[in-house]
């Protein structure tokens, strides 16, 4: 009887027990089954120069690309949850932009793609860890992140890499008015 209990609370416990990966895994392989390519950004500062400066740290990036060569990039996780991110409620909202580049549209949303702008040093995240098809990643307070240009394009009405609407789990309430 002793050694059932045991079993049982042993069984409750793990059952209860989810890795961050396990969640990280499920959401890449969501990724692939809505033909997303899910790879790893790396953030790297100082882009302009023939060798960037890889920082701590990488992301999981799920990136849908089109025909027409055009794309968009969000987290994995973002994409995969059914609750919101703050990169989620920014594309399904739409929010006006009044001709703000897409750095500054980021920023009035509340996030940030920037690495430092002092003397001309930018940067950005790759796919590899010296470099390689850098782009800006709009990175919000709770960590969710998306394509800063695609985001702003969305903003505009127009879809860049695919429209993601329907492939979010996490679905805006009308009710209320994010970003608005």
């Amino acid at each position: 009887m002793k050694f059932f209990l045991l079993v049982l609370s042993l069984t409750i416990v793990l059952t209860g027990c989810r890795s961050v990966g396990s969640q990280e895994s499920q959401a890449a392989a969501y990724c692939l089954k809505n033909a997303g390519i899910a790879e790893t950004r790396y953030p790297l500062y100082d882009t302009n120069s023939q060798k960037p400066l890889q920082l701590e740290g990488s992301l999981q990036v799920c990136t849908f690309k089109a025909n027409d060569q055009t794309r968009i990039s969000i987290d994995v996780n973002s994409l995969y949850t059914d609750k919101p991110t703050l990169a989620t409620l920014a594309y399904l909202s739409r929010t006006p932009i009044a001709g703000l580049s897409p750095r500054d549209y980021c920023s009035k949303l509340g996030g940030s793609d920037r690495f430092g702008l002092t003397n001309g040093v930018e940067g950005g995240w790759g796919t590899t860890k010296s470099g390689g098809d850098v782009i800006a990643l709009c990175v919000f307070p709770d960590q969710s992140v998306i394509d800063s240009q695609a985001l702003t394009d969305h903003a505009n009405w127009i879809t860049k890499g695919a429209d993601l609407e329907p492939l979010l789990r996490y679905k805006l309430d009308q009710s209320r008015k994010p970003f608005q």
